[in-house]
């Protein structure tokens, strides 16, 4: 984009509050993506005003939008705002002059100047400019010239990591069990064979339970070769030839969240399942590289590897259930014994899901690595990954007879193995972004708070999948070893630690637990008879505490999916008040009868919406009797938008038409915080009167 006053480019700027904007070098002015105003302003509340009541004193048509090239944005002044302003009516964009900005936090009340913040930090911008990568035919020229295989950093050798991990999980299960013989008496020989039964039975019998499940309750139809596109159908032919494997089963889930996943016994009895919505938001050559990707773990057999792997951490599991609920039995002369082994197993199943996890981790790079082989264009994959990963969508929309939004007719739950974690991806559905092109803007937007973020390490360690930003990253080698420019490439400094956000939001997830310490230590002081009015005064306080924090109730300013991406600061405990229009395009989890969250898109994106109430059962009837008339409606959602890692927005308030839908979990919580609060005061008045 360039300056609309001297044509300048616009140099992308990361705000202390670590927002990426764009300003122009020569101190013109800012450009804001619509609602990214509201990251800057302490008084959203009377800005929504403002723009709700739309410019006034307008004059001559304004600049060309920098994001809707077509449009000509409107200019004019806000109302008790005096210099004018340019507004876009379509996408809310917004050119502000450095006195525009000034006057517009003046009229505000806020002292927060983010015109001043962007030149701060722009000598440090400038600097990053000149480490940025070279052209396109350079970088061609020399990934040539040093060969496609210097450039591709090796992976861990892939036999040797699973025999080590899969000899260390039953390496653990084994001790385990010799365990339980020397403190119970029972026979090791039985403890090992039915481990050996248990996983034998379950890799048997899986893949036919999948199949039952898959048909009953998420709509799935298996498709015949000659039913698919000829340009699918040749690819995994030619594939599986090349790599000596049967043609696999392909299974449809009709629904628009986009996910994809294989299961089976061995590579040539492998089913490779796709949903609807997959195949809506990617062109060919993407589909073909997520197909491949599913293909790898195939080839690589692992579904035979993963759930052997898999086994190890239920039965410690098991072993631990079992163990701790024998020695709570009546009169156990071996209680204590089998509370000890209760206390290893549960170490033990915790060690080992780690160690799973991991062995998956590095089988999904495979996988990835396995398709841009396959496709000879790992670029493709890394696009189709930022699609599904991001909710940033960029396939044109297509219109019925009425001039209305549909989804394209393309054709006529398995977690190690999907494109990603069922727990990251399952709010994600087909979307649409700025025209038939990917921003590559938005995506780089979006994997700031994969590579940057503390949560983000966190969340990868307890997910079977690498996060999004990594693979996009190890998919963009792959195509420089292979003499190719990624579209896709991640070169911002990192402009603070937030490792500060991060020990506070520890902190706000911990005072309950510190406010139940305290109030124990004061009433100890105090006397024994006050300590529990004491605790259940200390725990309200800290559930206050917390939700004040994690519910913020002001300011829910009106955003799109592409502005909320850009910010870093957020997590499952630090929340952004926002409010969304959109259409419903699917359900949660693709397919799922009874599942009550939803996904929304609007022009930007695609975010999954949160459906919580405070009893699972009201959940489950919504899912059941209500989401159905949601999909295909527009509709106007305020919520709290959370990471974690998945982008998506707790809802508040739904509406469509005339009709609100209301959550009801946070004013239950502020019920409950009161009642523990007043309990904790006459618990306390009555200790003191005896």
């Amino acid at each position: 984009m360039k300056c609309p006053r001297c044509d300048a480019p616009l140099k992308e700027v990361l705000t202390r509050n670590s927002v990426l904007v764009d300003v122009c070098p020569n101190g013109h002015g800012v450009w804001l993506d619509g609602g990214e105003i509201f990251f800057f302003v302490r008084n959203p509340e009377k800005l929504q005003e403002l723009i709700k009541k739309g410019l006034t004193g307008k004059l001559a048509p304004g600049i060309k939008c920098l994001r809707c090239p077509d449009k000509v944005m409107s200019n004019g002044r806000f109302e008790n705002i005096s210099p004018a302003l340019d507004l876009c009516p379509d996408c809310q964009g917004m050119w502000l002059d450095s006195l525009e900005l000034h006057a517009l936090n003046a009229s505000l009340g806020s002292n927060l100047d983010p015109y001043s913040d962007i030149m701060e930090d722009y000598a440090q911008a400038a600097e990053l400019e000149k480490t940025k990568s070279v052209s396109s035919a350079s970088r061609i020229a020399s990934g040539a010239a040093i060969g496609a295989r210097k450039l591709l950093a090796p992976l861990p050798n892939l036999a040797l990591s699973s025999s080590v991990v899969l000899f260390s999980l039953y390496a653990l299960l084994f001790a385990a069990l010799v365990l339980v013989t020397l403190l119970t008496g029972v026979s090791v020989h039985l403890a090992v064979l039915f481990s050996v039964a248990a996983i034998f039975i379950q890799y048997l019998a899986s893949p036919f339970i999948m199949d039952l499940m898959l048909r009953w309750i998420q709509s799935l139809d298996w498709v015949e070769p000659e039913s698919l596109p000829s340009y699918l159908r040749d690819f995994i032919d030619d594939v599986v030839k090349k790599n000596k494997m049967k043609y696999p089963r392909i299974g449809i889930i009709r629904d628009g969240a986009p996910n994809a996943f294989t299961y089976g016994h061995t590579p040539n009895n492998a089913r490779i399942v796709v949903t609807q919505g997959l195949i809506d938001i990617l062109n060919e050559k993407e589909v073909k590289a997520v197909v491949a990707h599913e293909l790898g773990h195939a080839k690589h057999w692992d579904i035979l590897v993963m759930t052997m792997a898999g086994v190890v951490p239920v039965i410690l599991y098991y072993i631990y259930r079992l163990a701790l609920e024998v020695s709570t039995r009546g009169r156990n002369r071996k209680g204590g014994q089998l509370v000890v082994v209760a206390f290893v197993a549960y170490l033990l199943y915790i060690i080992s899901q780690y160690i799973a996890l991991h062995l998956s981790r590095v089988r999904e790079y495979y996988a990835d690595r396995f398709s841009g082989e396959a496709t000879g264009a790992p670029d493709e994959l890394a696009i189709a990954l930022v699609k599904v990963a991001y909710g940033l969508a960029g396939q044109a929309k297509d219109k019925d007879a009425d001039n209305k939004t549909t989804r394209r007719p393309a054709l006529e739950s398995a977690k190690t193995f999907g494109i990603f974690d069922p727990a990251a991806a399952r709010g994600l559905a087909a979307a649409s972004l700025r025209g038939s092109s990917m921003d590559v803007d938005s995506a780089c937007n979006a994997m700031q708070w994969d590579l940057w973020n503390p949560w983000a390490l966190y969340y990868e360690i307890h997910s079977t999948h690498p996060l999004p930003a990594k693979r996009i990253n190890a998919l963009g080698q792959q195509s420089r070893a292979y003499g190719q420019v990624p579209t896709i490439q991640f070169n911002k400094k990192r402009p603070e630690s937030f490792w500060d956000e991060f020990a506070v939001d520890l902190a706000i997830l911990a005072s309950p637990v510190a406010g139940a310490a305290i109030g124990a230590l004061l009433g100890s002081f105090a006397g024994s008879a006050l300590i529990p009015g004491m605790v259940l005064f200390g725990l309200g306080i800290g559930y206050a505490i917390k939700l004040a924090f994690s519910y913020r109730s002001r300011g829910f300013a009106p955003m799109n999916v592409s502005t909320m991406l850009k910010k870093i600061k957020v997590s499952s405990v630090r929340p952004v008040p926002v409010s969304l229009k959109g259409t419903i395009i699917g359900r949660g989890i693709p397919g799922l009868i009874f599942s009550e969250d939803i996904v929304l898109r609007d022009e930007t994106g695609y975010i999954f919406l949160d459906y919580r109430q405070p009893l699972r059962i009201i959940e489950l009837l919504f899912g059941l009797f209500r989401t159905d008339r949601f999909i295909g409606n527009n509709v106007e959602v305020t919520g709290w938008y959370r990471r974690a890692p998945v982008p998506y927005i707790e809802i508040r308030n739904m509406r469509i038409g005339n009709d609100t839908h209301t959550c009801y979990v946070y004013h239950v919580k502020i019920a409950l915080y009161i009642l523990l609060f007043i309990a904790g005061m006459l618990m306390v008045a009555g200790g003191l009167a005896i």
